[in-house]
């Protein structure tokens, strides 16, 4: 199962919608995070998965930089 969200460098998300989502997560889960930041997957995975989240769950999570003026809103996707 393959899990988006847009938006997701704010404070809801890092507090709320990911240690909710360790709690869910089973195999062949992914977590997909969309944003306008410049960051690369291992450091949106520090930004929201701190140290005492498991590696496991760390290792799902994936970010993608979008940009809504271009026609391939998603690089590299």
């Amino acid at each position: 199962m393959r899990f988006f969200i847009f938006g997701s460098t704010g404070d809801l998300v890092r507090n709320r919608v990911v240690p909710a989502l360790q709690k869910l997560v089973g195999g062949g889960f992914q977590i997909y995070a969309l944003g306008r930041r410049e960051l690369g997957s291992e450091v949106y995975r520090e930004y929201v998965c701190p140290e005492d989240c498991p590696s496991s769950f760390r290792n799902i999570i994936y970010y993608f930089k979008l940009d809504f003026r271009q026609d391939n809103l998603c690089t590299p996707c």
